[in-house]
């Protein structure tokens, strides 16, 4: 009885030592597989952003931190870029933390989106050229997680952020698509200039709207500024430069929302040419966009009728007739 006791207390004390021994070198395996930070920058220091986007092919897009804001660059062609999705891609990278190792091997790249074919690729250059971070991103995730792993790890990681989603966009979607941008009540006068005679100008009296001596109906005109007050577009005209006069011009003007400021004036002109008509307009000058194709045209540039109140069909004149 006393001999199987010492070999059941032999045999406890193996198993409870082969335990801690277990944990231990899991534990060692988990603290060299498991970072608590990817990636980090300041990304104040960051001056160009080298992005290769998988929706696109990976071919690359570049932006340049400018006195005026960013400028997105892909082969010849320059852009403003929208200075939103710049911060917000920043904030992103800014400080790269894991929830979790959802890989640890080659093999499961794929899975993940992550092999250099699959994935988007960014890289933060600093002064010079100094590469500050060079990040492999992959798809998306439920919940808000995106994947990533670094260039020369195998690790495969779930982020909580955006991020994949935030990096993964062709180049038009980096660019700024403002076409106007206003303070509604503040537009008191909106003028066509048209071709021939067709010009008209509507002018804001007390809460009035007139047409020269006609009365608009004020709630037609408002429902048109709302239209566009906020308008974008994503279509852009690269590699055309008009050689003319624009053909129609939108001007509206009004009081500033700000005490002291300027008086509002915004511009919009329209260039026919190659059966389309070009939108250029002074919220967004170095920008051109598809104007007849994609409804843009018809949107902002109105005839004097659109801004009358129909009438009701007597029906039974009609009738009569």
């Amino acid at each position: 009885m006393l001999y199987n006791t010492k070999l059941l207390s032999v045999v406890f004390i193996g198993l409870f030592a082969l335990y801690a021994i277990t944990k231990v070198v899991k534990s060692n395996q988990g603290s060299r597989s498991f970072k608590t930070q990817i990636a980090s920058v300041d990304t104040a220091q960051v001056q160009t952003i080298a992005l290769y986007p998988q929706i696109a092919q990976q071919k690359e897009i570049k932006f340049v931190r400018g006195k005026q804001g960013w400028v997105a660059q892909q082969g010849k062609t320059q852009a403003m870029a929208e200075s939103g999705k710049i911060s917000a891609l920043l904030a992103d990278l800014r400080s790269v933390k894991p929830q979790r190792l959802v890989a640890n091997d080659a093999s499961k790249w794929a899975t993940y989106q992550l092999t250099d074919s699959l994935c988007t690729r960014v890289k933060l250059l600093g002064n010079n050229g100094q590469e500050l971070m060079t990040l492999l991103i992959g798809k998306a995730g439920t919940g808000g997680e995106s994947f990533v792993r670094l260039p020369n790890d195998q690790e495969v990681y779930a982020i909580g952020s955006f991020l994949a989603a935030n990096a993964n966009k062709g180049f038009n979607d980096w660019r700024n698509q403002e076409v106007l941008k206003f303070n509604l009540p503040s537009i008191n006068k909106i003028s066509f200039k048209y071709p021939a005679d067709s010009s008209f100008t509507l002018i804001k009296e007390n809460s009035t709207w007139k047409m020269g001596e006609a009365i608009a109906d004020s709630a037609l005109v408002i429902q048109y500024l709302g239209s566009i007050s906020a308008k974008r577009s994503n279509q852009f005209v690269d590699g055309f430069t008009p050689q003319k006069q624009p053909d129609f011009i939108l001007e509206l003007s009004g009081t500033s929302p700000v005490a002291g400021a300027p008086n509002a004036r915004f511009i919009v002109q329209g260039f026919a040419a190659n059966n389309e008509v070009y939108i250029r307009t002074s919220v967004n000058p170095s920008a051109l966009f598809v104007g007849k194709t994609s409804g843009l045209f018809d949107t902002i540039f109105k005839a004097k009728g659109d801004f009358l109140k129909k009438e009701p069909v007597d029906e039974e004149k009609k009738d009569n007739n």
